[in-house]
């Protein structure tokens, strides 16, 4: 999510830079710099072939209003938006890339993880 998202949100937007989305920068890899070793150019359709695996897009998001202290239901507010951009990324790979076969995973229940357990008992 942009900084935007955050800030409007009241949550302080993360420190890393939000330049180039995760979808633009993934794409850009494959249609802008061209690596030496393998041409993914547009022309070459990679991504037509490919399996494009998203590993639990938007845990950060809600990961990180936790960590700024937002309740359960504080970030359950996050969700439309949230999945609105998953899905906006989702349909850009499909109708800007060509992509063909997408996995998405869920998002797992993080008040399973030992670190989440530790910091919110």
């Amino acid at each position: 999510m942009k900084p935007f998202f955050f800030l409007k949100n009241g949550i302080p937007p993360p420190p890393q830079s939000h330049d180039l989305s995760q979808i633009s920068t993934f794409m850009k890899f494959f249609y802008e710099d061209r690596f030496s070793f393998h041409d993914c150019g547009k022309n070459n359709k990679a991504l037509q072939k490919a399996l494009i695996f998203m590993d639990q897009p938007g845990v950060n998001d809600h990961k990180h209003a936790f960590l700024h202290g937002k309740s359960i239901s504080d970030a359950s507010h996050l969700v439309p938006e949230v999945l609105e951009t998953i899905k906006n990324s989702i349909e850009r790979l499909i109708n800007e890339a060509g992509a063909k076969t997408l996995m998405v995973s869920e998002i797992l229940p993080i008040g399973c993880f030992p670190g989440f357990r530790s910091l919110f008992p």
